[in-house]
């Protein structure tokens, strides 16, 4: 799987198809079309189209995580929540949730 980044979230897909000049199509999501202008940025892991991490510890604040990978085990072995997060023009939107294993999964 790989990932694209918009303004506003981030999508899975198994396929692009230009369809014109201006338009893609993405497979393995029915009827989803993304003009070129929209995609900020492609890659192969989650991780890499955050723009912040959040980490969630009982009775305190939400935190920013600095360096999640080097983090990661740390928030699976405390059993932590943790998402991932890009900014839109509404402000922060969690586009990801770390699993009991460590992996990001789309929300």
């Amino acid at each position: 799987m790989k990932y694209i980044r918009t303004k506003d979230r981030v999508v899975e897909f198994n396929i692009i198809r230009k369809l014109n000049e201006t338009t893609y199509e993405i497979e393995g999501i029915k009827d989803h079309y993304v003009h070129k202008e929209e995609i900020i940025a492609q890659a192969d892991t989650i991780e890499e189209l955050c723009d912040k991490f959040v980490v969630i510890i009982p009775t305190e604040k939400p935190d920013f995580v600095i360096d999640f990978a080097k983090n990661r085990q740390t928030f699976v072995m405390a059993e932590l929540d943790v998402y991932g997060a890009i900014w839109t023009e509404w402000g922060l939107k969690y586009v990801a949730r770390m699993n009991s294993k460590g992996v990001l999964e789309l929300l």
